[in-house]
């Protein structure tokens, strides 16, 4: 294989696409002190933000939520067509080529699109806080301890914010702790 070939073995610039590399964090967010369920961030490096997660019990039997840290590891996007192949499904709300659908975040209890931002907004301030870069190409970080826990708030408190619509059920623990 020639030099040429090696840099684009799937031949994505002939069709105007370039790629993008996705670095997984693991075990970054832990749900909550005492549960084990933990969420995996997925960083673009076309559109710098968190673009993909994964939520998964890392004692669990192998589910679909975490080969997705090991599938997805680039994206083709092409900037003149304003398309990227995963954009329907990028959380990255600020990418030019975002085009996220609500339907696909249902299963992480996101009904609309405000509940969609609110998920953003929180994944921005942790990639913010911990300083999240992209690494090179089929690279993972993961940490030995989640630096970032979500926990509940009182029962009342919860049931106020499902009613005001302000965060997912998912992400309703809202207040983050950092024991980094």
């Amino acid at each position: 294989m020639n030099a040429e070939q090696n840099k684009n073995p799937l031949g994505a610039d002939e069709f105007g696409y370039q790629k993008a590399v996705v670095t997984w964090f693991g075990n970054v967010i832990k749900t909550s002190k005492k549960s084990r369920t933990v969420i995996d961030l997925g960083l673009c490096s076309y559109g710098g933000g968190i673009a993909f997660i994964a939520v998964y019990n890392p004692n669990a039997p192998m589910t679909q939520e975490f080969l997705r840290t090991m599938v997805i590891h680039d994206v083709y996007f092409d900037v003149a067509r304003k398309s990227c192949e995963d954009g329907k499904w990028c959380l990255n709300l600020k990418c030019r080529l975002n085009s996220a659908q609500v339907d696909y975040f249902r299963k992480y209890g996101v009904r609309n699109r405000l509940q969609l931002e609110k998920v953003h907004e929180l994944l921005e301030n942790v990639k913010s806080d911990l300083k999240l870069e992209n690494k090179q190409p089929g690279f993972a970080v993961r940490y030995k301890k989640s630096p970032v826990y979500l926990f509940t708030s009182s029962q009342s408190e919860l049931e106020r914010r499902r009613r005001n619509n302000s965060i997912p059920h998912f992400f309703r623990q809202q207040k983050r702790r950092c024991n980094v």
